[in-house]
């Protein structure tokens, strides 16, 4: 059995190094918040190219309180891709906002031609998620002002791809992500000197410190120590690590082209954190099916499939894209794929 993700060998790698930058602050009594946070925040503006950045514990609770603190209306309507996992759907719902669900593109992206049948005048956001590591389609900026809608960006799995210019971007550093904390972690980074403020205050119930006034209602939610120094560390990988999955997705794409294998579209400069193929006999192949059950599909929401989301999820499976897979394995993937295509 091939892993998905080999976390093992990662960890085998950096675990020393992250372990002695943590215990370097614990030492000192210091396991959530401090100097090493500070330092990472800065390094993702480097990265990301944006002026501000606020750790959180969760991506997750990352996106909950940024959307929280645009305050909107209740009920207000946030158009999301109907094809997405189930954090960027509840998001919008734990907000007080209300999720309309769109069709998606070849991309997995949502696909702004049909959404637009979708803006009314209770519409106000457009919540674009960034799939599979693809970076947003580079309208989508212009395309909000056209209509009149704020932009955010659920960049958790595209986290090393550029951003778009949403209001704010919510990255995450969970297990599976380009980026990893070994553990748990997301972020919002902004352009915007207003929201990162929100963004800051909301972390810590609305508070800089304890001392300090209520001025907005946030949560509890930072990452700890640790966490923080893995994704430190593993910043310094992020580029050899997207270059490795680029190689294995060129690798699938060459050698599978040839046996009734579909693939989803990616773009110039995707994490290619996932690699999804199509095909009818997908169950019997080796990997992942990312979602068999879309959001819309759950009892909280129980809303019919829009037509391309509706086509997709029967066939499409993630094949294993790990930077520390062996080229015996990616081999041994393309065999087993062959096998029942």
């Amino acid at each position: 059995m091939i892993k998905a993700f080999n976390l093992d060998r990662h960890w085998a790698e950096v675990g020393s190094t992250v372990n002695n930058l943590a215990n370097h602050y614990m030492t000192k009594g210091v396991f959530q918040r401090g100097e090493l946070t500070e330092h990472l925040e800065q390094r993702i503006c480097e990265v990301t190219n944006r002026k501000y950045c606020a750790t959180y514990g969760s991506g997750t609770a990352a996106l909950t309180q940024g959307l929280r603190n645009l305050n909107l209306p209740v009920g207000t309507q946030v158009l999301v891709p109907a094809y997405t996992w189930i954090s960027s759907v509840s998001a919008i719902s734990l907000a007080g906002l209300t999720p309309v669900f769109c069709d998606v593109d070849a991309f997995y992206h949502i696909d702004l031609g049909k959404a637009e049948s979708k803006i009314n005048s209770n519409t106000r956001v457009l919540l674009y998620v960034t799939l599979l590591g693809n970076p947003a389609v580079s309208n989508v900026g212009e395309w909000c002002k056209k209509h009149g809608l704020l932009l955010v960006e659920d960049a958790a799995q595209s986290f090393g791809a550029p951003l778009s210019d949403a209001a704010f971007s919510m990255l995450s550093f969970s297990p599976t992500k380009p980026c990893t904390s070994f553990g748990s972690g997301g972020a919002i980074v902004t352009n915007d000197a207003n929201v990162a403020q929100a963004a800051t205050l909301g972390r810590l119930h609305g508070k800089g410190t304890n001392e300090d006034d209520v001025t907005c209602l946030g949560i509890n939610s930072v990452m700890s120590t640790h966490e923080v120094a893995s994704v430190f560390v593993n910043l310094n990988l992020l580029d050899r690590h997207q270059q490795r999955r680029k190689q294995i997705a060129l690798t699938y794409f060459k050698q599978l082209s040839n046996w009734g294998v579909r693939f989803a579209k990616y773009r110039d400069k995707a994490t290619y954190s996932k690699y999804v193929i199509q095909h009818p006999n997908r169950d019997a192949m080796p990997g992942t099916v990312h979602y068999r059950r879309l959001p819309g599909q759950e009892k909280v929401y129980m809303q019919s499939l829009p037509e391309m989301c509706a086509r997709l999820q029967p066939i499409s499976i993630t094949l294993p894209n790990c930077a520390y897979m062996t080229d015996e394995e990616v081999t041994s993937v393309i065999e087993a794929v062959v096998a029942v295509a």
